[in-house]
């Protein structure tokens, strides 16, 4: 392969480490952007909050590797040059870029870990909230039913049945 043929791919080996990079800092901006936007004390939003950043975890994981595959097609065009034995500096992982993609790795993959738990229980929350308000319109529907039950007993057991049929202003419901 000729110098004129390996352009392009020199090329992508710097374009695809920019492009990934700024995926995950879109994606760190976002989530930070709409965790101070968020009512914490509504279950509802965190809970649309939890889903919509884990939703987004796939963009992270797009830029991990478009990083990657960026420093993978740097390193066979350019083997890494190996350092010297008496400089401790050139080798140190700090000035390594791969490092810090590491790192932002790990930091976005405890994030993701952490906020399963905290999922959870905002899925919790909200399934609470909704059983509490159906027991209590059920409760309500009972009580609604027992009252209508002892109005019929009461017709019933005082002979009226027949005056209440025969009066023409009733309303259908209570017919």
């Amino acid at each position: 392969m000729n110098a004129t043929d390996s352009r392009p791919l020199r090329q992508t080996s710097f374009v695809l480490p920019f492009v990934g990079t700024l995926l995950l800092l879109t994606l760190i901006v976002d989530f930070v952007i709409q965790s101070f936007s968020l009512q914490w004390s509504n279950p509802q939003a965190k809970l649309n909050f939890f889903n919509e950043i884990i939703d987004r975890g796939v963009i992270a994981l797009i830029g991990l590797t478009l990083v990657y595959a960026g420093f993978w097609l740097n390193n066979a065009l350019n083997p890494p040059v190996v350092a010297e034995p008496g400089n401790p500096t050139a080798n140190s992982p700090l000035r390594n870029p791969q490092f810090w993609n590491f790192v932002v790795a790990s930091l976005l993959g405890l994030v993701f870990l952490l906020l399963l738990p905290v999922h959870f229980g905002a899925s919790g929350e909200i399934y609470t909230a909704a059983t509490t308000q159906a027991d209590q319109r059920e409760a309500q529907i009972k009580y609604q039913i027992q009252q209508q039950q002892q109005e019929i007993q009461a017709v019933l057991s005082s002979g009226q049945l027949d005056q209440l049929l025969q009066q023409k202003n009733l309303p259908p419901d209570r017919l």
